[in-house]
């Protein structure tokens, strides 16, 4: 019924419509119109990276589909609005996903590493008699 895909920022040079590695309709609302799903990217890491374009998927009703066939009653009164839609993915974090599994333990870990060594230069630089600009000036820059 639909063609569903998605678009990264760089679609005006590849021309390249994106495939999901997974899409599952988890549940249809009661008020008829709205279906909610679950998309599965093969890279989720480098969807909706912070930019001012924005990665898109699109929704489209497939060439040649006949929708009237999905109603019941007058089906002279059932239209559909729009053909095809669009929206912004934000950037989404699959914990599911080894890859990014891993890099967020890296992240976490790296977080007391930080610590750490903001606490050793801290202590270092007080044994020393030394003033403490270089640990402010490192803790401004992170």
């Amino acid at each position: 019924m639909f063609n569903i895909y998605w678009r990264d920022t760089e679609y005006r040079t590849n021309k390249m419509n994106h495939t999901f590695l997974e899409f599952e309709t988890t549940h249809f609302q009661d008020d008829n119109m709205t279906v909610n799903f679950t998309m599965t990217f093969v890279e989720p890491y480098s969807i909706g990276l912070l930019r001012k374009k924005s990665d898109r998927i699109h929704i489209d009703v497939r060439d040649g589909f006949n929708y009237t066939d999905l109603f019941v009653g007058n089906k002279s009164e059932h239209r559909l609005t729009t053909f095809e839609t669009k929206t912004r993915l934000e950037m989404i974090f699959d914990f599911r996903n080894h890859y990014m599994k891993t890099l967020r333990q890296i992240a976490a870990r790296m977080y007391w590493v930080l610590i750490a060594i903001i606490l050793i230069q801290f202590a270092a630089l007080t044994l020393r008699g030394v003033g403490l600009l270089p640990v402010w000036i490192f803790i401004e820059y992170l």
